[in-house]
């Protein structure tokens, strides 16, 4: 059963600085699997520009895998100016990016939901001492098969990494998904503001590699990949302790984990587990909503118009196909 909606910030900065991190535009260019980059002009935000399959339509997603902007009040007033070709807009709000409750409600009348429990990490308290002891000991052995070193230039090692994620990706059976990334993105990605590159070396072979991307006080886990040897040897452990205690050495406030597969997973998934065993607390991040042509919306969702599934014309089912 869902749980009750979590009380959101309060607090909004109009007029602050161009976004950084998931809101820059930079890492939207790096989303080319997604969707072409759509600037918000008043709230400062970027959607994704997508066509829906099997038909003529568009429609337009936040970036993957949170959405942010520096203006969250004019927010509703960019999404009445869209493009009338745009059927409906869907995204993942950044839970810690200071939206209130009525400003979300606005720019997303047709669906606030919450989605996924995001993991956190207090940096300003002792948040070694904090973790289970099953990471402090899966740490420990970790680093007695590995060694971390941090990349000073993360672009200098495209190839490598592009080798571990590719190799992830294919072993998952994930192609297709919003985290299947292009070579050209994920090489995009590491050269952008704010990138940190991981590398779990065992000998002079690197068997694991994590990014964690910074914008301001507070520094994400974006992605992680291990090869066959790493995955043996736990090397992910290693690698979150190392990137964990680099940003509270250069004064980040907060490690943000991100998420498990669903909300339903929050105790059960072991990617839950792993997340929930390094944080402090935890916040929910919410699925927001808007339809912006109905009458496309109803003909492209047909017999749907039931599922929880937003927008209802992308359940994973049949695809789409409009009325005539």
């Amino acid at each position: 059963m869902m749980e009750p909606m979590t009380p959101l910030p309060t607090t909004t900065q109009e007029g602050s600085a161009p976004p950084g991190g998931y809101g820059s535009a930079a890492y939207l260019a790096s989303l080319g699997h997604i969707g072409t980059p759509l600037a918000l002009p008043g709230s400062g935000g970027f959607l994704l520009r997508r066509g829906i399959p099997s038909t003529s339509s568009w429609d337009a997603a936040g970036p993957y895998p949170l959405f942010t902007c520096t203006n969250w009040p004019a927010l509703a007033d960019d999404f009445a100016h869209l493009n009338e070709e745009l059927v409906s807009v869907a995204a993942v709000i950044d839970p810690l990016a200071g939206a209130s409750r009525e400003q979300l409600q606005s720019a997303f009348p047709d669906l606030l939901i919450p989605f996924k429990r995001h993991y956190v990490v207090d940096l300003t308290d002792d948040f070694v001492a904090t973790r289970s002891t099953h990471h402090k000991r899966e740490v420990r052995r970790a680093l007695k098969q590995v060694s971390v070193q941090r990349a000073e230039n993360p672009a200098d090692f495209e190839g490598e990494w592009c080798a571990l994620y590719e190799g992830l990706i294919q072993g998952m059976g994930a192609s297709g998904a919003l985290a299947d990334f292009t070579s050209e993105g994920l090489a995009r990605q590491l050269s952008l503001a704010g990138m940190t590159y991981f590398r779990a070396m065992r000998g002079d072979e690197c068997v694991g590699a994590c990014l964690f991307l910074q914008h301001g006080s507070r520094t994400h886990y974006h992605l992680s990949a291990s090869n066959a040897d790493g995955r043996k040897v736990q090397a992910s452990y290693a690698l979150l302790d190392a990137a964990i205690l680099h940003a509270a050495e250069i004064g980040c406030e907060l490690a943000c984990l991100g998420g498990a597969a669903s909300l339903m997973d929050d105790e059960q998934g072991g990617l839950a587990r792993f997340k929930k065993g390094w944080s402090t607390d935890s916040v929910v991040a919410h699925l927001g909503g808007r339809v912006l042509d109905r009458e496309r919306y109803q003909s492209l969702t047909g017999q749907r118009s039931e599922t929880r599934f937003f927008p209802a014309y992308r359940a994973p089912q049949s695809a789409p196909r409009e009325s005539s």
